[in-house]
């Protein structure tokens, strides 16, 4: 509190976004929530976990709460990203790297980068010589520049450190397997006689399995709510199309399987929201399937006039579909805390880019696209 009273109880730890402006407090599960802004009280925080101190960024704005990462000779805080350093005598400043554009004489775009904090740590501890070399090696991470700090307090012996969360791993992993069902449609776009096939077909859908391994990478230093989700997936499945169309009198009848299996790898941002029971997330990210089987079985039947024999075309091409196809993903789902291990399920889309060899195709005479379209649902279990 203002008046230097401290007072335990509950505080919100879900409004992430919100912590730098307001603290949700109650004193029991039954109270009622009271709301402080930065300027009625001190600060607050939680036990071996994130703390935070009402500071003033200048002499006339609004206090705001920064998340405190480092109390000593030299202080070091967090808000919204943005680090701040602070020292008796020089006040509260932000590290800073500046990125500039600019035009020379010939109209030659170039772009400039100003290290600005290096100059702010030099000035905050210029009277300890041996960081000169330290500070010209620093990162703008958390962790660096809570190295170098607690490097420049063993130049004053029994100054006290506190490093905020310094029991938290900077680094955590989850390992799971996932099983669950994927229904893809597949779709093509074409402007060039060779592909009219193509662009009046209307592939079946395909429902199949999938199955995978899973790995939650997050950093409970950092946050402890998002992470960076790596997952690998195998799938097999088939699709199927006849169709027939006129060009110039004749007429094309074509019968068409294309048989596919995938190696998957996602790569998403997840951030999961606070919740007693269930922990709901999101996820936005990209997949790469990595496709081994490519097969195309075609058989096209030609009818010059409408009693002519059909003439039999065999145009099974095992090269058309690309190698590797990239898509953009995005999902929901919860995680449930199941004794010492995680369950989760989640919904998924993905959109996926042309799925045809780009190198079949002459991209000077002949027009094609493609895309698949894919709405999964995966249970996973995290050991």
């Amino acid at each position: 509190m203002a008046s230097g009273d401290t007072l335990a109880g509950l505080v919100d730890y879900r409004a992430s976004l919100l912590s730098s402006k307001v603290c949700k407090f109650k004193s029991s599960e039954t109270a009622s929530a009271v709301t402080y802004s930065p300027n009625q009280i001190k600060g607050y925080g939680f036990p071996g976990d994130r703390y935070y101190t009402s500071k003033h960024l200048k002499q006339d704005s609004a206090a705001v709460f920064m998340e405190e990462l480092l109390r000593s000779k030299i202080n070091l805080y967090n808000l919204d990203g943005a680090f701040y350093v602070e020292k008796e005598g020089l006040g509260l400043e932000q590290l800073v790297i500046d990125f500039k554009e600019y035009y020379n004489e010939e109209g030659v775009l170039f772009k400039s980068r100003t290290n600005q904090h290096i100059g702010t740590l030099n000035k905050y501890m210029q009277d300890c010589i041996q960081m000169i070399e330290k500070i010209e090696r620093v990162k703008m991470t958390q962790s660096s520049l809570i190295r170098l700090i607690k490097d420049y307090n063993e130049c004053w012996p029994g100054q006290p450190v506190v490093v905020f969360k310094e029991a938290k791993p900077w680094l955590a992993a989850e390992v799971g397997v996932a099983l669950g069902v994927s229904h893809t449609s597949l779709s093509f776009s074409a402007t060039d006689e060779a592909y009219l096939h193509l662009e009046n077909s209307d592939f079946s859908t395909s429902t199949y399995p999938v199955a995978g391994l899973m790995l939650n990478l997050r950093s409970p230093r950092v946050s402890k709510y998002t992470s960076l989700q790596l997952e690998t997936h195998y799938f097999k499945t088939s699709y199927n199309d006849q169709n027939s169309y006129d060009w110039f009198g004749t007429n094309y009848a074509n019968e068409m399987e294309l048989n596919i299996s995938a190696v998957k790898v996602n790569m998403a941002v997840r951030h999961e929201f606070s919740s007693k029971a269930l922990q709901p997330y999101a996820n936005v990210g990209m997949a790469l399937n990595f496709y081994q089987d490519r097969e195309i079985k075609h058989t096209q039947y030609v009818k010059r006039t409408a009693e002519s024999t059909p003439e039999v075309r065999i145009k099974d091409d095992s090269e058309f579909i690309t190698n590797r196809q990239t898509g953009i993903i995005a999902g929901a789902g919860f995680v449930y805390n199941f004794l010492k291990s995680k369950v989760s399920a989640e919904l998924r889309y993905e959109y996926g880019l042309d799925i045809h060899n780009h190198q079949r195709v002459n991209s000077l005479n002949t027009y094609l696209s493609s895309n698949t379209g894919t709405v999964s649902f995966t249970t996973g279990y995290y050991f």
